[in-house]
């Protein structure tokens, strides 16, 4: 069953130093016996469990445990190789009378269940009402849990291993202070001026000075680009965009040209970028006609190894059937991002339908789905409503096509999500830009 976070997560307080596998026997203490553990009687509860939309469901065979915890705590925990994490903070809880639910109140920030990939871990600093937390445990046939974490760890005490973290044990993420990452998302549209304004060698110059003002005012750490290229031409005038937009804020870059046209995929980073990819993935075996294009690169930061793709989908009427092949291209794209500790999918989608009753929104809710179900999580739609983003330059409509996907594994916390459509409609794409910014702990 899926489970995953509903809330924002821009209400917790982000804990600065951070546990790691303990790596010495001699660190730890073994606790005494009569130190609880999460399978213990006086935590474990049979026959229910929070599902996805925050309530309590009726599963006769399965097990989850309700620790006490106090604000402030510092919580850590680590799933284990074979069985995802389910961790929910409470604010209340009551147990069920005969033949009733359990009762709960979610703590601030905290709306839904997190899910913890298999092998990953989280940390937090529980928030001020925090008083328990609920572990899903689902008891397999031969009576073991199945999703007993390799170590849950609530102010230096383990209640997976019954052990008590010395206060003298050194960590690899200790003195590691968490840090912001503002990510742009944005179709710059070097053939369009915004709207249905043309662009010509006049309002060329004002179109670079708006991007570039733009990238002043909110300067995003890492950019991924759609239809962008560094020499425009219109009419008898060539003008450099590096040079007058990007240079030097951003010298870094990663650019994928598709041959003899300007729609092009990149990544630009305040930092440098390294292990640069440029690649495609066919649409023909869904039923496509083209190949999705994209950039691939890192940046380290603080430390932080993250790693960015960049891509845009088809738009509608490119290929028959689009909703079903975006659909079937999405997980591949994610793929790419297999393995990486901080991860994003910088993406036009294009989403919109092929001229049936599928929205933008009811195909952006599908994708975002499909993230889920990947291990990532999307800025628009979970936290943000549906925002247009594009303006059709032929039937003036508008949409919401424009995304970014982070990985969903506790390490990024979304902290906001921003389109600029008053502020940059109609002045310098048929797109308007977007931004996220996260915590990376």
């Amino acid at each position: 069953m899926k489970k995953f976070l509903l809330g924002f997560l821009v209400a917790i307080i982000i804990c600065g130093i951070g546990y790691s596998e303990m790596s010495a026997t001699s660190d730890l203490k073994p606790s005494s016996e009569e130190e609880p553990k999460l399978t213990d009687g006086q935590f474990l509860h049979k026959g229910f469990c929070i599902n996805e939309s925050g309530a309590w469901a009726s599963y006769s065979s399965q097990y989850y445990s309700v620790i006490p915890v106090t604000s402030g705590a510092e919580l850590y925990f680590k799933a284990n190789a074979d069985g995802k994490g389910e961790i929910a903070v409470l604010t209340d809880y009551t147990e069920p009378a005969a033949g009733e639910k359990p009762s709960f109140s979610a703590a601030e920030g905290f709306s839904g269940v997190i899910g913890i990939r298999k092998g990953t871990e989280v940390m937090y600093t529980l928030p001020s009402d925090a008083r328990f937390l609920y572990v899903y445990l689902r008891k397999l046939s031969d009576g073991t849990f199945e999703r007993t974490p390799e170590s849950l760890m609530i102010d230096g005490y383990d209640y997976a291993k019954n052990i008590v973290r010395r206060q003298t044990e050194t960590t690899a993420n200790e003195g590691r202070s968490p840090i912001k990452l503002r990510v742009m998302q944005y179709n710059c549209g070097v053939w369009a001026m915004g709207g249905d304004m043309a662009i010509t060698a006049e309002n060329l110059d004002t179109k670079l000075e708006n991007y570039r003002k733009m990238l002043c005012k909110y300067r995003p750490d890492l950019i991924g680009i759609e239809e962008w290229k560094d020499e425009i031409t219109v009419g008898e005038k060539t003008v450099s965009m590096n040079s007058l937009v990007f240079d030097p804020l951003y010298p870094y870059n990663a650019d994928y040209i598709y041959e003899g046209s300007s729609k092009g995929r990149t990544i630009k980073g305040k930092y440098e970028l390294t292990d640069i990819y440029r690649g495609s993935i066919s649409a023909s075996e869904f039923g496509g006609s083209s190949n999705v294009l994209y950039s691939k690169a890192h940046m380290v930061i603080a430390g932080r190894s993250v790693c960015a793709v960049c891509t845009a989908f088809s738009p509608s009427g490119h290929d028959a059937g689009d909703p079903d092949i975006r659909a079937a291209l999405m997980p591949l794209l994610l793929k790419l991002l297999d393995g990486e500790e901080y991860a994003f999918l910088i993406v036009d989608l294009n989403n919109g339908g092929n001229g049936s009753d599928v929205t933008d929104i009811d195909e952006g809710n599908s994708l975002n789905a499909i993230a889920e179900a990947n291990g990532f999580k999307a800025c628009m739609g979970p936290y943000l409503p549906w925002t247009n983003t594009w303006q059709s330059q032929t039937l003036g409509t508008w949409k919401a096509i424009d995304q970014i996907y982070y990985l969903n594994n506790g390490k990024i916390l979304f902290d906001n999500f921003a389109v600029l459509a008053e502020e940059m409609g109609n002045l310098a794409s048929d797109h308007v830009p977007v931004f996220a910014d996260f915590t990376l702990l």
